[in-house]
């Protein structure tokens, strides 16, 4: 299971240790560039929505805000896991990488 997780959290420098993993050559499809991070629109545009909800709960709800950063990391990371997002650090281009699931 922590394999798998791993897996889908490596970066351009795979850190999951596995041979056969495809996210190890990621390049830019625009200027082939290996430079890239996760990252994109839809992510600031979760991270914006996570910090004005948070504040919202814990000012107005008075929830405590502990349990809020909680859940605010745990959905940071589903939504990583779920918009799989590239940005290229040279040209800023931004997509989706393929995976070849064999």
């Amino acid at each position: 299971m922590l394999r798998l997780i791993l897996r889908d959290l490596c970066g351009s420098l795979c850190l999951c240790g596995e041979s056969g993993c495809d996210m190890k050559g990621v390049t830019c499809p625009n200027c082939h560039s290996d430079r890239s991070r996760r990252g994109g629109r839809r992510i600031w545009t979760v991270y914006v929505a996570l910090i004005a909800a948070a504040i919202l709960a814990v000012l107005i709800a008075r929830l405590h805000a502990g349990l809020v950063a909680g859940i605010v990391l745990a959905v940071i990371v589903f939504a990583h896991l779920v918009f799989d997002e590239r940005v290229c650090l040279d040209c800023g281009a931004q997509w989706r990488p393929r995976r070849d699931d064999n």
